[in-house]
This record gives structure tokens, C-alpha cells and sequence, in this order.
């Protein structure tokens, strides 16, 4: 009953910067597509609002719904990109 009616937060349960997200990204583009070469980052000044750091706090799902992920961020874009390759227009 405490598990209804509540909202969870649904990560991977680690940190990760922007950085290194895009990074996972175009290397991931770069594996499935020969001769992508990813543009460099740019980088804009802070926004009002902009969030610096974040980490979502997966220890409610854990509790409630026993959740543990199945995948870090690493495999989940290694095993998903080729679909959206595949299905999405992004090149």
C-alpha cells in the first residue's frame, strides 16, 4: 500500500555529467556510423535556473518497488543507439 500513489525517481543510480554523456554519444554515433566526427561541444554562459548539479535519488523505487537498475548509462546507449539511428532522422 505505501508503494501507491508516489512518485519515484528511475536512474541508473549514478552520476553523470553532461560532458560525459555526449561523450558516450558520439562515441556511440561514431561506432554505428563510419567517418561521423562529432561536433565539438559549445559552451553558452549559465542561464538563470540552469542546474549544476543532479543526482536522482533512486532509493525510494529500491525500497518500495525493489528496483535496481539493469543497466549503467554506458550499456543502455550502447544497446539503444542503433535504434535510434535506425528510426529517428538524426544524420
Amino acid at each position: 500500500p505505501e508503494a501507491v500513489n508516489t512518485i519515484y525517481n528511475i536512474a541508473a543510480g549514478g552520476r553523470t555529467t553532461l560532458n560525459q554523456l555526449y561523450k558516450l554519444l558520439a562515441e556511440a554515433m561514431s561506432e554505428q556510423r563510419n567517418g561521423f566526427a562529432p561536433p565539438e561541444p559549445v559552451y553558452g554562459p549559465l542561464r538563470p535556473g540552469d542546474i549544476l548539479h543532479s543526482f536522482a535519488d533512486i532509493g525510494r523505487a529500491q525500497r518500495l518497488l525493489d528496483y535496481n537498475p539493469s543497466h549503467t548509462v554506458e550499456q543502455g546507449i550502447q544497446e539503444s543507439m542503433q535504434w535510434y539511428l535506425d528510426n529517428l532522422e538524426l544524420i
